[in-house]
């Protein structure tokens, strides 16, 4: 219920009548603070579900509202604010935080529930120059966090994680004299880490942003006791500054670029939880002491040596995916078999060997993984799915990992000394006369550099390896040739192409098409004679009908040659294209050719052999095929274009357009919107730009060229530069908005709830007399949607049936999703009506929005309901949250059946459940059903699986077992309970007491027990209560 609406005078003229009234017996509160809160109120609301705010109704003393507290002066202001309801289960506001919050001058504390406000914080809270304790975590906020929160010099806790905030820590917020807590996680924010000045500082939070760049030693205090800077891109060493930071009881700096070795001093510290996991820390690891730290997680470093000893004492210890040499210290394997460790996780290292019987049993409640080193594993055990399939490491990497090192030591020699010779002798000389170091040393020597073939042969590099040395010689070679740009931007391209998939020859013919024309127009109009055609199809059939490998390329090499380099290449193509059914044929032929021909290959070519390549899955020997005969820019092309979606084809393509421009083919506008469009769907803005900037420079600049460039900003969240863009296209005199360029400006101010920025971009459309389009209405809904703002949602529809302008199928689509996620079933069942025929196994999103929809719902034939839209779903694939809402929605309709189908699902499957909502709904179907041997089994297994275990399910059992006369299986309830840490609680008593109360024993002994129990545990004054 919504509070009654009060004029800013009707407010002033109640204040009045209350100060001529007589004389209260409480004070009134200050006009400004009740002002400001009616401000407050008007510019938040209740999300579904919540009734936070209908109480709030200004007829009475605001003091008394849920959230406020008062101070008790003569003029009574606000000291507290805590907008929304704190229980955990509440939904939370919306709307946007009103500068009005800045008037409440005497607030000490302000504190915003999670729900789903957004907009920006206001510049006015510098005013608050008492408030001491700042929340508004959890929510939608976006922009910048104001630098005027550095006036706030009596801030101690500032809370600001799960936003959309952007832009870098101000170093006035690090610079509050009287900071304790700062948490900013899971946030956007960029930069480096500001300095910290408080001397008060105990916890800061900055995980989950993107800030870069190197924390010096002396932007931290001493005080920290809780560090935690993961999942950013921070760099740089750290040994100094963890060295400063002795009272530190949390550590997580894992997820980063960090540096450097890792100093012993920080395994004594008070930590329960070291995590550095996934950085670039290396060196040795040399704890002072025995580490006593619960939980260690190094792994995915560059650590390299013996595994400490010291290590041993650590319960859950996680060393994997290092450079660890060696044996494993006897002392893991004592306390690993007796249950002293938890998790030992060694695999993907280089050790040499663990001594360990291969007939021991690792106990049930401890993990040891050693698979991936230089040694068969003694033992079998689990090992988690990350740790692959392989038990050892090839013996040729184990026999590299000197290797490796000789080639990063060499990089660094090879840049500081020029005699190659000399150097290259010394680093590898070896005392022993017979070692490979020997012959390695006398191969440099002999020819005046390091000879990467004898070093491979005398080591057994890997293949990483000699690619460095191979990099090395040829910058010995050609210190001054230029590295191209493209090929930088082509950078991690072979892990894409080996995870790639060939696509369907109904494609690449279609897209052969689109440049056929284009390729036929610069080839000089060559023709393939009749004589020629008849011998390709000759050496055709005799391919096709060949089995084997060999056989296929002993006959490559018989007739191939005169053939394919007749008539400047055009028979390859011709051959390439007969054998488009035979695909591993057509790569012989085209490794073949890459070998021996000698013509430039045309770009007709060029394409053809690409697709041959693409239809057989894109190997290792299609990339050297295809590298050996391109020139840098078409490489490029071939390397990123096709592999992973058909935007990557287009843009391939698109680069073999633009290069034909040098044989007098010209780019037209149209094809660089569609290269920019392409560039921005792959991700690649800085591409975008590029061809923007290119199409300028050639004056085919037009307004499709800037909508193209927004719409590459739009799909890639950058708000910011597509508002830039958009006023230098105001401002250019060639060109002007339409209404595209608006409707993509009303999507990107949507997609980021920016939805005062969104309303005044439809106002503008309206001032410039543009008319609006089915997508800009369609693009404001979607707005309203994401904002959860079901009024606006709603009108907007409403104004759209209104005008010239008709809903579509998309704007039913997006109404649909509104109602569902409002819970306004009539009206979600209404439109799926209207659009049910258009809605299939593609818009899980959406009916997993109407399933959740009906699962909060209460209505009769809900089940049925959601069965049916369960028939849209495609059952190609288990889904976690649809198994969890069907449990839920069984249990509570009490259909057991179906609930433990679900449940032994999500068990195979190995779902965590986590939601206590779902547990107490299971735990009540079986109460309800009273079926106590499911509810006793379901509740071994859960916690095997790990679900959440809450208290509810034990006091279920024990008060099925006492309703059943079963007080000895009851009592053993007790057990499990303290096993998992549950202390007991006063009803835990009640149910006790009762159960000895209804039992027949009473009068022998139960009737003491239940008194003893409960005067032992002081609970006598419940007891009497319970007798009353």
């Amino acid at each position: 219920m919504a509070s009654p609406t009060t004029t800013p005078s009707s407010s002033l003229i109640f204040l009045v009548l209350l100060a001529n009234a007589a004389p209260l017996a409480v004070a009134m509160l200050h006009p400004v603070d009740f002002l400001s809160l009616q401000a407050i109120r008007k510019s938040l609301r209740d999300t579904p579900g919540s009734n936070f705010f209908a109480s709030w109704d200004f007829t009475s003393d605001p003091c008394g509202f849920p959230g406020v507290l008062c101070d008790s002066s003569s003029s009574s202001r606000v000291v507290s604010l805590s907008l929304g309801d704190p229980r955990a289960s509440a939904p939370g506001l919306t709307g946007r935080l009103d500068p009005a919050l800045g008037n409440l001058s005497s607030l000490a504390e302000l504190a915003v529930v999670p729900g789903r406000i957004f907009g920006r914080i206001p510049q006015s809270l510098y005013r608050l120059r008492n408030l001491r304790f700042l929340a508004v975590g959890h929510n939608f906020l976006s922009g910048g966090i104001p630098a005027d929160l550095g006036l706030l010099r009596n801030l101690r806790t500032l809370d600001l994680s799960y936003n959309r905030l952007t832009g870098p820590v101000p170093r006035a917020v690090g610079s509050l004299p009287s900071l304790s807590n700062l948490v900013l996680c899971h946030n956007q924010l960029s930069g480096p880490v500001p300095p910290f000045l408080s001397r008060t500082l105990t916890r800061i939070d900055l995980t989950h942003n993107e800030l870069s760049g190197p924390v010096p030693p002396t932007y931290l205090p001493p005080s920290l006791q809780y560090l935690s800077l993961s999942w950013n891109r921070l760099s740089g060493p750290v040994d100094r500054l963890l060295n400063r930071l002795g009272r530190l009881n949390h550590l997580d700096l894992s997820m980063n670029q960090f540096t450097g070795p890792i100093p012993g001093r920080v395994f004594s510290y008070p930590i329960t939880t070291l995590q550095l996991q996934r950085n670039a820390f290396s060196g040795l690891v040399r704890p002072a002491r025995w580490v006593v730290i619960p939980t260690v997680d190094l792994s995915y470093n560059r650590l390299s040596g013996e595994i400490p000893p010291e290590f041993s004492t650590v319960r859950s210890l996680y060393l994997n995916s290092n450079r660890f040499t060696g044996q494993v210290p006897g002392s893991f394997v004592d306390r690993l078999l007796g249950s002293s460790i938890r998790v030992l996780y060694l695999q993907h290292n280089f050790l040499t060997g663990i001594e360990i019987n291969p007939a021991a049993e690792i106990p049930a409640t401890s993990s040891l993984c050693l698979q991936y080193n230089c040694m068969v594993p003694p033992v079998q055990s689990p090992c988690p799915s990350t740790a692959g399939t392989q038990k050892s490491r090839p013996t040729w990497q184990c026999r590299s990992v000197v290797g490796v090192a000789i080639v990063v030591r060499c990089r660094a020699e090879r840049s500081r000394h020029p005699s190659p010779a000399s150097d290259w002798t010394t680093l590898y000389s070896d005392s022993n006369p017979a070692s490979p170091a020997k012959t390695l040393a006398k191969d440099a020597a002999f020819s005046g550099r390091p000879s990467s073939l004898a070093m491979k042969r005398a080591w057994r590099f890997s293949v990483p390896a000699h690619a460095e040395l191979s990099c090395l010689r040829r910058s010995l070679r050609d210190p001054a040739a230029p590295r191209s740009q493209l090929f930088a931007r082509a950078r991690g391209f072979p892990r894409e192409i080996c995870g790639a998939t060939a696509p369907s020859s109904a494609g690449m013919r279609e897209i052969m098409g689109l440049f056929i024309d284009k390729f036929s127009r610069a080839e000089n109009g060559a023709v393939l004679g009749e004589g020629v055609r008849a011998r390709v199809l000759e050496l055709r059939d005799e391919l096709v009908q060949l089995g084997g490998r060999d056989e296929i390329v002993r006959a490559l090499d018989e007739k191939a040659d005169p053939l394919l380099l007749s008539v400047d290449g055009l028979a390859f193509v011709e051959l390439l294209k007969q054998l488009d059914a035979w695909p591993h044929q057509a790569l012989e032929v085209l490794i073949r050719s890459t070998r021996s021909l000698s013509f430039p290959l045309t770009p007709h070519c060029l394409c053809i052999a690409v697709l041959v390549s693409l239809r057989c899955g894109i190997n290792g020997k299609a990339h050297r095929s295809i590298c050996s005969f391109t020139n840098r820019e078409v490489n490029f092309c071939v390397m990123r274009s096709p592999f992973l979606f058909s935007s990557r084809w287009k843009i391939g393509l698109f680069f073999w357009k633009r290069k034909l421009q040098e044989r007098g083919i010209p780019m037209t506008s149209e094809e660089y919107v569609k290269g920019i469009t392409v560039a921005g769907r792959i991700k690649d803005v800085d591409l975008a730009l590029e061809l923007f900037v290119e199409a300028t420079g050639k004056r085919l600049k037009a307004t499709s060229t800037y909508n193209a460039l927004m719409g590459a900003y739009m799909y890639n969240g950058l708000a910011g530069k597509c508002q830039k863009l958009f006023q230098k296209l105001k401002g250019d005199a060639d060109c002007s908005p339409s209404i595209v360029t608006y409707n993509i400006l009303i999507s990107v101010f949507g997609r980021l709830m920016l939805v005062d920025h969104m309303e005044a971009a439809f106002r503008e459309v309206e001032c410039l007399n543009l008319a609006p389009n089915v997508v800009t209405y369609n693009n404001l809904i979607a707005g309203y949607l994401t904002a959860w703002m079901w009024d606006d949602m709603e009108r907007t529809f409403q104004t759209m049936k209104a005008s010239p302008v008709k809903p579509n199928t998309s704007t039913y689509l997006l109404m649909l999703r509104g109602y569902a996620h409002s819970g306004n079933l009539e009206k979600m069942e209404e439109t799926y009506e209207l659009v049910k025929d258009h809605v299939n196994e593609n818009d899980v999103a959406l009916i997993r929005a109407m399933i959740c929809a009906y699962c909060r719902s209460s209505i009769m034939d809900r089940v049925m309901k959601i069965e049916m839209l369960l028939g849209l779903i495609p059952e190609n694939g288990y889904r976690p949250w649809l198994n969890v809402l069907l449990i839920k929605v069984y249990a509570q309709e009490d259909w057991l059946d179906k609930m433990e189908n679900s449940i032994n699902e999500a068990f195979e499957q190995k779902t965590s459940v986590n939601a206590a909502g779902v547990m107490r709904a299971i735990v009540g179907s079986y109460f309800r059903c009273n079926a106590l041997d499911k509810l006793v089994s379901f509740v071994k297994r859960a916690e095997c699986a790990g679900w959440r275990i809450c208290r509810s399910l034990y006091h279920c059992k024990m008060l099925m077992y006492g309703s059943q006369q079963r007080l000895a299986e009851m009592e053993s309830v007790l057990e499990e309970m303290e096993s998992f840490n549950f202390d007991r609680t006063k009803k835990t008593f009640v149910i006790m007491y009762h159960a000895y109360i209804s039992s027949v024993i009473i009068i022998n002994n139960c009737l003491h027990e239940a008194i003893q129990l409960i005067i032992l545990n002081e609970e006598l004054p419940l007891f009497i209560h319970v007798l009353g």
